[in-house]
C-alpha cells in the first residue's frame, strides 16, 4: 500500500464503528479502578470523564483543520522542529505500540480467563490474533472499518440483551447514598477512565482517511456520547448486582456479572463480542503504528515494515507483562499519567502553537 492518503477514505459510520469499539473493548471490562476508589459512587466517573473527552475531540478537530490532510505525525515536526517534532512523534508510535501490545494481552488474558482456551499455549493464541490484524493492517483501513461498521450493531444488541436480562437481579438501593464517597474521591475515581476515553487521540493518526473532518467530528462526538451511555449502565449493573466488594475485584466485569444470571450460554455470546472487539482494537493500533512509522521515516509504503511491527507487538506483549494481574494492575497505575500526557496535554500545546504560527503568519503577509 502506498503512502497516500488520497488512495480510499472511510466514511462517518466507518469512523464511529472504529472509534465506538476502540474505545469499549477495553474500557467496558476494566471498570474495577473507579470503583476501588469512589465505590457505589464510581459510577458517575463515565459522565465526569465525557467533556474533557468532547474537548479532545474539539482539539483534534481544529488541527485537522490547521494542517488538513496530515496526520499527528507530520505536522508535529511543523510546529516543534525537525528533531524534537520526530522524537515527539516517536514517542506516539511507541504510545499507540504499548496500547496494541496491550489490548493483545488483554485478549489472552480473557480467552484464558473465561475457559476459551485451557491448554493452548499462548503464544499460540496471540499469534491467531496476530495474523488477523496484520492481514486487515495490509489491505488497509477500509478492511477494519467495514468489518466494524458491519460487526458494531451486532455487538450493541448483543450487550443490550445481556443489560435486560440484568434488569430483574439490580438493587438500585446499592446505589444509596448517592455522593457518600465525596467530591475528591469521585473526581479522583475518573482518572483511569481519561486514559482511557482519551484514546480518541488516534483521530490525530485518521484524519487524512477520514472522508471530512465534519464527520470525523460529528462520528467522534457520537461515539463519545454512546461510551458514557455503556460504560455507565455496566457500573451499575455491577454495583447494584455483584456489590461494590465484588465490583472491586473483578477484572472482567461483564462475565462477573453473567455469573450471577441462570441464562445458558450468555458468557459464549459475550465471549464472541469481545472476540470481534479486540480484533478490531488490535488492528487498528496495528495499523496507527504502521502508518506512523512510515510518516516517521519517510518511507513511501508500509508493506516493508508490516510484519516487523507484528512482530514488535508480539514481542512486547510477551513481555511488557508477567500476569494478568500485573497486567491490570499495571494499566490502572500507567494509564492516567501516559493519557494525560499523549491524549490531553500535547495536543492541546500543539493547538496553541498552531493557532499562534498561523496569526503570526497573518501578519506579516503582504498585504
Amino acid at each position: 500500500m502506498s503512502n497516500d492518503h488520497a488512495g480510499y477514505k472511510i466514511d462517518g459510520h466507518m469512523t464511529f464503528a472504529l472509534l465506538l469499539n476502540y474505545i469499549n473493548a477495553t474500557a467496558v471490562l476494566l471498570v474495577l479502578a473507579p470503583v476501588r476508589v469512589a465505590g457505589h459512587d464510581s459510577w458517575m466517573s463515565p459522565v465526569i470523564v465525557t467533556p474533557s473527552a468532547a474537548y479532545l475531540i474539539f482539539v483534534v478537530y481544529q488541527l485537522d483543520k490547521l494542517y488538513p490532510g496530515k496526520t499527528i505525525i507530520e505536522y508535529l515536526p511543523l510546529l516543534l522542529g525537525n528533531i524534537l517534532g520526530k522524537a515527539v512523534g516517536l514517542g506516539y508510535v511507541l504510545f499507540f505500540a504499548w496500547i496494541g501490545a496491550t489490548v493483545i494481552k488483554e485478549f489472552t488474558a480473557l480467552i484464558f480467563g473465561t475457559g476459551v482456551f485451557t491448554l493452548t499455549p499462548e503464544i499460540i493464541v496471540i499469534l491467531l490474533l496476530i495474523i488477523a490484524t496484520t492481514y486487515a493492517t495490509a489491505h488497509g483501513l477500509e478492511v477494519i472499518g467495514r468489518v466494524m461498521s458491519l460487526f458494531w450493531l451486532i455487538i450493541v444488541l448483543i450487550y443490550l440483551i445481556f443489560i435486560i436480562q440484568v434488569l430483574p437481579y439490580i438493587k438500585v438501593s446499592a446505589l444509596l447514598p448517592v455522593g457518600e464517597a465525596g467530591l475528591y474521591d469521585i473526581l479522583k475515581s475518573s482518572f483511569v477512565a481519561h486514559g482511557f476515553r482519551g484514546e480518541y487521540i488516534i483521530l490525530a493518526m485518521l484524519s487524512p482517511y477520514i472522508r471530512s473532518s465534519r464527520e470525523a467530528l460529528l462520528s467522534a462526538n457520537i461515539a463519545n456520547i454512546m461510551t458514557t451511555f455503556i460504560i455507565l449502565v455496566t457500573l451499575i449493573a455491577a454495583i447494584t448486582v455483584m456489590g461494590v466488594g465484588i465490583t472491586a475485584r473483578s477484572y472482567f466485569t461483564p462475565f462477573n456479572i453473567a455469573d450471577f444470571l441462570p441464562t445458558v450460554g450468555i458468557k459464549s455470546f459475550l465471549v464472541f463480542t469481545w472476540i470481534i472487539g479486540f480484533w478490531g482494537k488490535a488492528a487498528l493500533s496495528q495499523f496507527v503504528v504502521t502508518d506512523g512509522l512510515v510518516k516517521l521515516l519517510g518511507l513511501r509504503e508500509q508493506r516493508p515494515i508490516i510484519l516487523p511491527v507484528a512482530v514488535l507487538l508480539v514481542v512486547f506483549s510477551l513481555t511488557f507483562y508477567e500476569n494478568s494481574t500485573d497486567l491490570f494492575e499495571t494499566i490502572s497505575r500507567v494509564l492516567p499519567g501516559m493519557g494525560l500526557f499523549f491524549e490531553y496535554l500535547i495536543p492541546t500545546l500543539l493547538l496553541i502553537a498552531g493557532l499562534i504560527r498561523r496569526k503570526a503568519h497573518h501578519r506579516t503577509r503582504p498585504t
